[in-house]
């Protein structure tokens, strides 16, 4: 971490504390502090273990009570910015980045140990394929109801428009895939080799098709197989 790094780590935690301090003294309201946000909390962490490595030489006793795991590393990283936030009665955002696993909990996909989401009051993950408009947010925390909620991000405007619930519309996403493959294929196609065109799960594109059928969206076969409305198949 260069000097330059450090001293910009620096000057975004000192603006979140006295945004903290501005609105504990009881401020104007347009005057005091709303929220804080931090970008991004790797810069904050290494801003940390830099003061601890320039630190005076501590006796050995000292420096064996300092011994931590990572674990209690990155939970001591979260831990002064939620007793500041706690303290001041003001919201503060740390932002952080995902890493490259696939874990099928959102919380397992923030980058570091669970030190991080351990120590804060509530975790945002948002989930988005590359070049997407759309994406998920998944909400977990101490004081919030678990839920994931889907979002649609306008390049135009700026706005995040909320989509509604995360499970709702991928159910309609699947709807329009399945639409696009049946458009696609000239013959009439099995749930199986559906399933496997659009790389969904075979039982959720089973109950799903059926579903369509019953709204006449698709038109089934005697042997299963299913069409488009109005492919004239028999």
């Amino acid at each position: 971490m260069t000097k330059e790094d450090r001293d910009r780590a620096q000057a975004r935690l000192d603006k979140a504390t006295r945004a903290a301090q501005d609105a504990r003294s009881g401020k104007a309201d347009r005057d005091a502090a709303t929220k804080a946000v931090l970008d991004n909390m790797a810069k904050l962490k290494a801003l940390r273990l830099a003061r601890e490595a320039a630190a005076p030489p501590a006796p050995v006793a000292v420096k064996k009570a300092r011994a931590k795991g990572v674990y209690d590393q990155d939970y001591a990283t979260i831990t002064p910015f939620h007793k500041l936030a706690r303290d001041n009665g003001l919201p503060m955002l740390l932002v952080h980045h995902t890493n490259k696993g696939a874990a099928e909990d959102p919380v397992m996909r923030i980058s570091g140990t669970m030190g991080l989401s351990g120590a804060a009051d509530t975790t945002l993950v948002l989930e988005r394929a590359a070049g997407s408009l759309t994406g998920e947010l998944h909400i977990r925390g101490r004081d919030v109801a678990e839920r994931s909620v889907a979002l649609q991000f306008d390049p135009d405007t700026g706005c995040v428009t909320l989509l509604g619930p995360a499970e709702d519309f991928r159910k309609s996403e699947a709807r329009l895939d399945i639409i696009k493959v049946l458009k696609a294929n000239i013959e009439p196609m099995t749930p199986v080799e559906i399933a496997a065109a659009i790389g969904k799960n075979r039982s959720s594109i089973r109950w799903l098709l059926g579903q369509m059928h019953r709204k006449d969206e698709i038109s089934r076969l005697g042997n299963g197989k299913y069409y488009l409305v109005g492919g004239g198949y028999q």
